[in-house]
């Protein structure tokens, strides 16, 4: 993943040192001080405004021009000062503007009906990574041209009805390996009825259409429907939902990654040379799909014991579901693909690297070849208190023909019926000799 790189070709370090700090234009009233402001905006802003610490408010109403100049610093030092750092709160209604930067501090970001490219609450590249704060982050009925990043510390990013580009809750793989965001923490991301569509404004003719997390025990909300490119979990345990219809656009049309689209509990950092030699830094992710059109993407869950649950009527044709690291479980990763009330034909070779998969709650699948590979070692997972490889339960059916198979154990617990196999039960896995990963083709 390469989120933010392209930001490179316009370095924030070369706009504010080569813009020179102007005071407060006449529609901004009054002018910043050094102590906490309260500043009101209206009409045509054509100067940068520089606030200039302390515990500041800034509101713009029916504010015009999405240019350089209509951009807003709330804080005092370039590359921010904890001294002089405030908790800052923006408030954009009926409004556009180029950027808006919180920098330190703890901040809050309220911004409807409005149009803008960038939206930074604390860490700024190039400014160092000594910007930390708390922040929120509301967007609604707007479009987003550019990135919104929480950064650094626990941030609360909630978008609703909206169009935008990027969203980030940390930095990534970005400015050429680079973290600018190492205290990143917890964060919450709740996109509600979000698409991620909108052009570049440097680039217009490029959409990106990404959503990353960082670092940090993430949650990471999609519902009401709206339309993305890729989802990245990034470092950590993280917790990814979908509800509502979401939906995955063509690949094809975004421009930024050679990636698949899809969603990606973890991923390597640039700065990680080898991920592999440091698997502390990935986690244990958790990504349910209530209801969606997941079709022709990839998911996958990285290093870490991650588990993926399927739920109906979530479309997953032609989609790829990858546990991540492998399927042995000797690395202490344990991956676990669960179906819940999901009716429907797969392919074992869509299934890769997990240790197990779960077959629950109503569920009835039809495999379509005979190319399924799970998990092999012997004994129960101490996590979930299921064997490795293939459990179905709670009146959960399995059909099969017979070719699936290479050797047949599952006594007590399948029979043949119609030229068919049918395999159903209730928590049948607690008996080793049904341990159901004896029956399939191992490889």
């Amino acid at each position: 993943m390469i989120i933010f790189k392209t930001l490179a070709r316009v370095s924030l370090l070369t706009y504010f040192i080569s813009t020179s700090i102007t005071p407060l234009h006449a529609a901004c009233t009054p002018a910043g001080t050094a102590g906490d402001d309260v500043v009101n905006c209206t009409g045509t802003i054509n100067s940068f405004q520089h606030l200039l610490g302390g515990n500041d408010t800034v509101t713009l109403t029916n504010v015009t021009a999405r240019a350089y100049n209509n951009s807003y610093w709330l804080d005092e030092s370039l590359g921010g000062n904890p001294a002089t750092d405030g908790n800052d709160t923006f408030v954009a209604n009926n409004s556009q503007f180029y950027w808006v930067l919180g920098f330190g501090g703890d901040d809050s970001f309220t911004v409807t009906n409005s149009e803008f490219n960038n939206l930074y609450a604390d860490t700024n590249p190039g400014h160092g990574t000594s910007q930390r704060g708390n922040d929120t982050i509301l967007i609604e009925n707007s479009t987003s041209f550019g990135y919104i990043l929480g950064g650094n510390d626990n941030d609360h990013i909630e978008i609703k009805d909206s169009n935008v580009s990027n969203v980030s809750s940390g930095y990534s793989n970005i400015y050429s390996g680079t973290d600018y965001s190492p205290f990143d923490g917890n964060d919450t991301i709740i996109i509600d009825h979000v698409n991620f569509n909108t052009p570049l404004y440097w680039s217009p003719s490029e959409t990106h259409g990404v959503l990353a997390s960082g670092r940090g025990d993430d949650n990471i909300t999609f519902k009401n429907g709206g339309e993305i490119y890729y989802v990245y979990g990034g470092h950590d345990n993280d917790h990814i939902e979908f509800f509502d219809n979401s939906h995955f656009n063509d690949c094809n049309t975004s421009v930024l990654f050679t990636d698949i689209c899809g969603i990606y509990g973890d991923e390597a950092y640039a700065s990680e040379l080898n991920a592999s030699m440091t698997p502390f830094l990935h986690g244990d992710d958790t990504i349910i799909l209530h209801d969606g059109d997941f079709s022709g993407i990839l998911i996958q869950g990285g290093d870490g014991s991650d588990k993926v649950v399927i739920e109906t009527p979530t479309n997953i044709t032609a989609t790829t579901l990858n546990g991540g690291d492998d399927r042995d479980s000797a690395d202490t990763f344990v991956d676990q693909l669960s179906f819940k009330q999901w009716t429907g034909d797969l392919n074992g070779s869509q299934l890769l690297n997990w240790e197990q998969m779960v077959l629950d709650d109503n569920s009835k699948i039809t495999f379509l070849d005979n190319n399924l590979s799970l998990g092999t070692n012997t004994g129960l997972d101490v996590v979930s208190g299921l064997p490795y490889g293939l459990s179905i339960q709670n009146n959960a059916e399995l059909f099969i023909d017979h070719s699936f198979f290479t050797r047949w154990q599952c006594t007590q617990c399948c029979h043949h019926k119609h030229a068919r196999w049918k395999c159903s039960g209730e928590s049948t896995y607690h008996s080793p000799q049904l341990y159901f990963n004896q029956c399939f083709t191992l490889s």
